[in-house]
């Protein structure tokens, strides 16, 4: 391998533990092991992402599922 790529999956935002813990800490373990890094952002304010919340959140106020 030469490439690592990091895709914070529990993460919605980016926050301490991404910007830090990934960014900084794993990124100098992994490139010390002489292998380059990629971290796939989060989709933070992303339009798909605050549409796709708003409409859960619309629906369990207007009675939907537990299920969705």
């Amino acid at each position: 391998f030469k490439r690592v790529v990091i895709i914070p999956l529990g993460f919605l935002f980016e926050n301490m533990e991404t910007l830090y813990d990934l960014d900084i800490e794993l990124k100098r373990e992994i490139e010390q092991r002489g292998l380059s890094f990629l971290r796939i952002p989060c989709p933070n304010d992303s339009p798909l992402i605050v549409e796709g919340l708003s409409k859960l959140i619309l629906d369990k106020v207007k009675g939907g599922t537990e299920d969705g």
